[in-house]
């Protein structure tokens, strides 16, 4: 849902004349880069939570904020989530582009995200998070929310729950083949760190 609506917001706001940026957690799709490049538009990351998302749509020249699990920002009305707006809103582009949902997921480029926990004690955390760091020493990593480790165009993160003993693993890969053999690497390495 956040790479079609994402999509349709770049082509409204690229129809309108607007310029800006859009905001997404460090988890979302490598697909919405690729979309915002072609449309002529930059993406900043923010955190997972929804406090990070609202931070975001309040900053200066920031016109949309989308989260994977389908909760939408238009800071032009409101820097905070409202379903209703955003269910209005997606209709009045979706009418305005005279666009069909289908086609639309025909250019969202292709790619497989895969999401798992892996355990993790409490008194662990900080550890795992400070292994992991050295682990990906060389790599291109990002550090917002948890870890992003970019490997090449493919990319993992790892995030500790703020109240559940384990570690939050997001992967993403051209193959849904290849995602689940990122999840497995790190929850593996996650596991032996703590042994």
């Amino acid at each position: 849902t956040l790479n079609i609506i994402t999509l349709l917001t770049l082509k409204r706001s690229k129809g309108e004349g607007k310029t800006g940026t859009l905001a997404v957690p460090v988890t979302a799709s490598r697909a919405i880069d690729l979309m915002a490049k072609t449309y002529g538009f930059s993406v900043h990351r923010t955190k997972s939570s929804a406090r990070g998302l609202m931070e975001a749509a309040s900053e200066e020249g920031v016109f949309f904020v989308g989260e994977p699990t389908g909760g939408f920002i238009f800071p032009e009305f409101q820097p905070s989530f409202d379903g209703m707006y955003a269910i209005v809103k997606a209709l009045e582009m979706l009418a305005k582009e005279d666009a069909r949902i289908h086609k639309l997921l025909r250019e969202v480029p292709p790619s497989a995200i895969i999401k798992d926990k892996a355990p993790c004690s409490f008194e662990h955390k900080g550890m795992i998070m400070r292994l992991l760091a050295e682990d990906s020493g060389g790599k291109n990593l990002e550090l917002i929310d948890g870890i992003r480790i970019r490997l090449k165009d493919d990319w993992v993160a790892a995030y500790p729950s703020q109240d559940k003993a384990y570690f939050h693993l997001v992967a993403e890969a051209s193959t849904e083949q290849d995602a689940r053999s990122l999840i497995s690497k790190y929850s593996e390495k996650i596991r032996k760190w703590q042994v």
